[in-house]
């Protein structure tokens, strides 16, 4: 199998995923589903992905 040059578009966006579900704290949240809390730092990285992915 040849070795490509540059990552296609799944496999980057494989590698966004992969960085996301490594950050993700799987803590136990409240059972009201109208309103998701997550940690200030995970907002702020998802934030920094986002913004660098535009």
């Amino acid at each position: 199998m040849a070795q490509k040059e540059k990552p296609t578009f799944s496999d980057a966006i494989a590698a966004v995923r992969r960085l996301l579900w490594q950050k993700i704290d799987f803590s136990t949240s409240d059972k009201q589903t109208e309103m998701v809390k997550i940690p200030k730092p995970l907002l702020q990285h998802f934030q920094h992905m986002l913004a660098n992915a535009a």
